[in-house]
């Protein structure tokens, strides 16, 4: 699994990502159950460790697949900045139950027969002369809102069965758009200019009635859509700015 996360604007779930140091447990809560990662050691200042690596921001190859159950954590670095990218790795050490319909645990291995990952590679374990199956991993699925690569339950009948099945490694192309991603969003520069002169077209507007007219009731009036043309002028440029 690979996660994209932001630093600094949209919530900035990853804004403290370099504090992170080797040995520390990552907990990913899933429908499968909780799955439990170890920070990987990266080659730091003298001779020591730490728990991330600096790449360029095409440096794709982060997300690729090592042959491992593995967490990838990426964000841009510096913060406030798209000039680079921080890299967090972490290797699967335990895996929870699957939980039950009712969201707890199964108490006999029959509720878990009934699990459909765990069925999936009681299946894989099984061998049989006509089906080959590479077994899923319940924690590289595939999502479309990061791009992430998966492994894929693959199941050959009839003459393809004698080929091996095998694990395609993350497309390059999907790689490249979670790269872009975490860049400058610049189709959102139109819009946030738009508003902005927007907004000082009403500020001058209500400056000039308030001189011909009267203040107080003109202010008050251009108030209102001010207020609305900035905060969207706003709102397009915190979407502008890079996931720093």
């Amino acid at each position: 699994m690979a996660i994209a996360g932001h630093r600094t604007t949209h919530g900035a779930p990853f804004l403290d990502i370099d504090r992170l140091v080797p040995g520390d447990e990552i907990a990913m809560e899933t429908p499968d159950g909780v799955f439990t990662y170890l920070v990987e050691g990266q080659p730091g200042g003298a001779g020591g460790e730490i728990g991330h690596r600096i790449v360029d921001p095409d440096d794709v190859g982060v997300i690729a697949d090592q042959g491992d159950d593995r967490l990838t954590l990426t964000a841009c670095h510096p913060k406030y900045s798209a000039r680079q990218r921080i890299i967090v790795t972490a290797v699967l050490q335990t895996g929870g139950p699957a939980t039950g319909p009712d969201g707890a645990a199964p108490s006999d291995a029959s509720e878990l027969e009934d699990d459909p990952v765990i069925a999936a590679t009681n299946v894989a374990d099984e061998p049989d002369s006509t089906n080959q199956t590479t077994p899923a991993n319940p924690m590289n699925q595939t999502d479309p809102a990061t791009n992430t690569a998966s492994d894929q339950l693959v199941v050959a009948a009839g003459p393809a069965a004698s080929e091996p099945a095998t694990m395609s490694p993350p497309a390059v192309d999907e790689a490249s758009m979670v790269a872009r991603s975490l860049g400058w969003q610049r189709l959102h520069a139109g819009p946030a200019l738009a508003w902005a002169g927007f907004a000082a077209l009403i500020a001058i507007a209500g400056w000039g009635a308030g001189r011909l007219w009267r203040r107080v009731p003109a202010y008050a009036m251009a108030v209102p859509p001010f207020t609305l043309a900035l905060f969207s002028c706003f709102a397009n440029l915190e979407r502008l700015l890079p996931a720093a």
